[in-house]
């Protein structure tokens, strides 16, 4: 295996935006773009409920666009991505009763002008969010959603439409082996999404719903993954978070290393996240990218 350097490339500098606030959010845009959402504490240290008043970004063509406000929020939220080009969901990553049958709905939406319009509950121990074009809403989650008490996480990966409603739960094919924690989700068309999870580490791809194919993947531990055609791109594993591997996707339900990608003006990745055949790296409030093709031409 080969190691090549490679200059990711910056798009965009977060440090105005990270002065006095949080960086609580991080995800791919269904179109080319990032969002992000900052927030700080809105009400004192010593209340036993903490509010934050946000601020939600767009980064698109090397631009960063000021979304909306949401003040005095009691919800902390994890995850951010556009409904459609209206609406704007906010996402906490756990759910809970807040009395008997009465969950706590933690996927929450959004104007654009950051007035509330609806919320509805989207399981509990959310990894991560993506949403497709036409507003049908994926959900991955980690092990303590997959196995704690609360209903539709279990099955690790859940499509729903955009009033909440689940249209669609993973149920493993033979020779695959069922969720135990979703690592990395890339909601790739409105048709195709891919997962990769533990055990196993596999790199499974759904087509209209339906298991179409999947490879094992010598990658173990990656947060993110980009495709092209039969090649991936995936982030280090368990000990090696900074490094990239270039994959090709081989017949037999297999996945060969090409070369190892090392971005040379990146030191530490902070943050990650990927859509379709991009990947983008905040790294010291610096955000990057690098596409598959990239890697491909190095």
């Amino acid at each position: 295996m080969k190691t090549i350097q490679l200059l990711a490339k910056e798009i965009a500098n977060l440090s105005d935006y990270l002065i006095n606030n949080r960086l609580m959010a991080f995800n791919c845009a269904a179109e080319k773009g990032v969002l992000f959402a900052t927030a700080k504490r809105s009400s004192p240290i010593t209340d036993f409920m903490t509010h934050w008043d946000y601020k939600n970004f767009l980064v698109v063509e090397n631009q960063i666009i000021h979304l909306n406000d949401i003040v005095n929020e009691p919800y902390y939220y994890s995850d951010i991505n556009f409904i459609d080009h209206e609406r704007l969901l906010l996402v906490c990553a756990r759910s809970g009763y807040k009395s008997p049958g009465n969950l706590f709905k933690n996927g929450r939406v959004y104007s654009l002008s950051g007035k509330f319009l609806k919320d509805y509950y989207l399981g509990d121990g959310i990894e991560s969010v993506q949403v497709t074009k036409d507003g049908r809403i994926w959900t991955s989650y980690f092990d303590e959603g997959i196995y704690g008490d609360l209903p539709d996480s279990k099955s690790g990966l859940v499509q729903w439409n955009n009033d909440g409603e689940k249209l669609f739960e993973f149920l493993p094919c033979d020779g695959l082996g069922s969720i135990d924690e979703c690592y990395a989700l890339n909601v790739e068309t409105e048709n195709t999404t891919w997962c990769y999870y533990y055990d196993g580490f596999p790199l499974v791809k759904i087509e209209n719903n339906t298991i179409d194919t999947y490879w094992t993947i010598p990658v173990e531990g990656s947060k993110a993954f980009a495709i092209h055609g039969d090649n991936a791109l995936f982030l280090g594993g368990y000990n090696d978070h900074d490094s990239i591997y270039l994959l090709k996707l081989t017949a037999n339900h297999t996945a060969k290393i090409i070369k190892k990608i090392v971005p040379e003006n990146i030191a530490k990745i902070d943050r990650v996240c990927a859509r379709g055949d991009t990947v983008y790296f905040l790294s010291d409030k610096i955000l990057y990218t690098l596409t598959v093709q990239d890697c491909m031409n190095a």
